[in-house]
């Protein structure tokens, strides 16, 4: 098994570590625990940090080497930090834990993977409302937690992985 594989596994559990007890979490009580986004956070920028000395040791410690290991991680937090100014902006929208968690996620699976993680939990999330409003189940006030979605954007950019559809 080469470090590659292994880095790969470890980003997947992380983000199964944070994803999985967020969704009951918001789904219980509509937000997450700080403690839980803290803990997934130092874990993810350690392992980061690695991969990234990985990189740079093994393409010979040149400054075209560090620029291209910290292209993809600074690229994968952009859609989180986004997030994050839309939850300060407008409070009733997204939750500080869901953007806060999309940067975690953008650290762990990289740019190309955490946008298209991000269009398909906001698009899967999109879907779920206009059922429960076509349904009645729901206003158009109505808060839904958004962690099980990222957690099933997740899943669907493993599987897109996996199955060669994804580059990486």
């Amino acid at each position: 098994m080469n470090t590659k594989m292994i880095f790969e596994i470890f980003a997947w559990g992380l983000a199964g570590f944070l994803l999985i007890p967020g969704s009951c979490q918001d789904v219980r009580r509509q937000s997450v625990s700080g403690n839980l986004l803290k803990i997934s956070g130092t874990l993810t920028f350690c392992l980061c940090l690695i991969r990234i000395v990985k990189n740079v040791y093994k393409e010979a410690d040149s400054a075209a080497a560090w620029a291209n290991a910290l292209a993809d991680p600074a690229f994968g937090l952009i859609p989180g930090i986004c997030l994050l100014i839309v939850s300060f902006f407008r409070k009733d929208s997204i939750g500080k834990g869901d953007g806060i968690a999309v940067l975690i996620l953008g650290l762990l699976l990289g740019a190309e993977r955490v946008c298209l993680l991000v269009f398909l939990s906001l698009f899967s999330a999109s879907l779920w409302s206009i059922i429960l409003l076509g349904r009645k189940k729901a206003a158009f006030d109505t808060r839904i937690p958004f962690f099980p979605f990222l957690a099933f954007g997740t899943v669907l950019v493993l599987i897109m992985g996996l199955s060669g559809g994804l580059e990486g």
